[in-house]
């Protein structure tokens, strides 16, 4: 197989995966974005059976997507998506892009990734790899890495929840998509009648499993922007840092 520096695939907005309004959730962004990038690290040699074995795995730490359009049921949809370099020596950089039929953008998107072992969750260097990865350093969805984010010094409590079976994934922690699902839960469903999110990021700090209970809380930064957290109740630590902002339709 021809490995393939720019990936792309071809998907459809299935109906369970949209909102009240007929559009795609946010979390399914996430979730086509996270198939994508699966594929095609098959497709440059990295198995995920043969990483597993190795006691080894990439971990999304960070993200910023950007929606332009929310795509309604069974619009066919366009993911692009590419490795461009490592940089402070173990962070691992992706972009997305995501586009209609034709070709108008949907959204772009920016992640970073961190090689880890399984068991001790050691971040480990890029060396151990055993094929390179195209380098793709000048081809930018989003060109600015995402930064740290700071929390504000007061919250509100939205919710809490309880990690489960259906938030787990293959490695059985919490997958990256499921945590969106929970901030796009922190905020009523009038809010989504009249506003669209523009822009979020997380920052995924801590994983979550099953049986940990999570505190989901917010604050206001300016109008329209705003601060999410996860605080693993259960671990006496945070979960993740989001920010996200909303616009009028």
């Amino acid at each position: 197989m021809t490995v393939q520096p720019v990936w792309e695939e071809s998907t459809s907005v299935r109906i369970f995966e949209v909102d009240f309004q007929w559009r795609w959730k946010p979390a399914a962004f996430f979730q086509a974005m996270q198939g994508a990038s699966s594929h095609h690290a098959q497709n440059m040699g990295f198995e995920f059976q043969d990483l597993i074995n190795r006691q080894m795995t990439w971990v999304m730490a960070r993200a910023r997507i950007i929606f332009h359009r929310f795509p309604e049921s069974y619009e066919p949809v366009t993911i692009r998506t590419w490795p461009k370099g490592i940089r402070d020596k173990i962070l691992f950089l992706r972009d997305y892009q995501l586009f209609d039929q034709h070709q108008q953008p949907l959204a772009s998107a920016t992640t970073v990734y961190l090689l880890i072992h399984l068991q001790s969750h050691r971040i480990l260097s890029p060396s151990l790899l055993i094929h390179d990865l195209p380098l793709n350093e000048d081809l930018h969805a989003i060109q600015e890495i995402p930064q740290k984010i700071a929390p504000p010094d007061e919250m509100q409590e939205k919710y809490t929840l309880t990690a489960g079976y259906s938030d787990l994934d293959i490695l059985g922690h919490v997958n990256n998509a499921r945590y969106i699902e929970w901030i796009a839960d922190a905020f009523p469903m009038q809010q989504y009648q009249q506003q669209q999110i523009h822009w979020l990021q997380i920052n995924f700090l801590h994983e979550v499993r099953e049986g940990n209970q999570l505190t989901i809380s917010t604050h206001t930064l300016e109008p329209d922007l705003w601060y999410i957290q996860g605080w693993n109740q259960t671990q006496n630590e945070k979960s993740f840092d989001s920010m996200l902002q909303w616009v009028n339709k």
